[in-house]
């Protein structure tokens, strides 16, 4: 239950203005990063929930496609014909600078003007979501339990302990909450796809692809289970390696 995706303080100047967060979106060439980052391996996120996922919506998928001249357009909209500047946080890890470095080279090409600005791997969630030093930062989010309630109330909900902006989105929370208090699976799903609508629509963060899981062990190895790391010394975008001996 994981994505790369650029996050955004949705509650503050400049990024509480939908016409920028769309700007982000449409800047993005989210095949281009898959390719050249994972080998093509991951799937291209245009939103929270997983294909595998209750919840999921065919019908989200690529309303935001790549077009940097859109995006120009939109920024000139909201108020910054000459471009915007913006400081984004860039994980210090290797994989993650080479994510950040590819954003920013296509958000310089659609009328941003990035300066990157790293901060330590080893304190993720305490620098983005306790102390709240970036506005917009590229990472990636990992739902502390599965399924689709999880995945969007964790950085949506108005009280979701990753939503910095502690901003509540017309209706959100209410399908959230229904969602939560029926049995009736059917009904829930159709619950989460319109709460993921509202979040896409939004464009409350622009996810860039789910994170694809590789497991490498030993045939005698018995009983491996699927497993995730959240130490932010891996490169918690994958799944660990495993490695056994002969």
């Amino acid at each position: 239950e994981q994505y790369a995706e650029i996050f955004v303080n949705y509650g503050v100047a400049p990024f509480n203005n939908l016409l920028v967060r769309q700007a982000l979106e449409y800047a993005v060439n989210r095949q281009a990063l898959v390719t050249a980052l994972t080998g093509g391996l991951d799937k291209v996120a245009w939103q929270p929930i997983p294909p595998q996922d209750p919840g999921y919506d065919a019908s989200l998928d690529n309303l935001y496609p790549y077009n940097p001249a859109k995006a120009k357009q939109l920024l000139t909209q909201a108020g910054f014909p000459n471009g915007l500047k913006i400081s984004v946080g860039e994980i210090a890890f290797d994989y993650y600078q080479r994510l950040s470095e590819a954003v920013q080279q296509m958000l310089n090409s659609a009328g941003f003007q990035v300066t990157l600005v790293p901060f330590a791997a080893t304190a993720v969630t305490q620098t983005l979501y306790q102390q709240k030093k970036f506005d917009i930062a590229v990472t990636a989010f990992l739902a502390s339990t599965p399924g689709p309630g999880p995945i969007l109330s964790t950085p949506f909900a108005v009280d979701g302990s990753y939503n910095i902006s502690s901003t509540a989105t017309p209706g959100f929370d209410a399908l959230l909450a229904q969602a939560a208090a029926t049995t009736d699976q059917a009904a829930q799903a159709k619950l989460y796809q319109q709460a993921s609508k509202i979040v896409v629509d939004q464009a409350l963060n622009i996810p860039l692809y789910y994170n694809s899981g590789v497991a490498i062990y030993n045939p005698k190895i018995q009983n491996v289970a699927a497993g995730q790391t959240t130490c932010a010394q891996a490169n918690f975008l994958k799944t660990p390696l495993f490695y056994a001996s002969k």
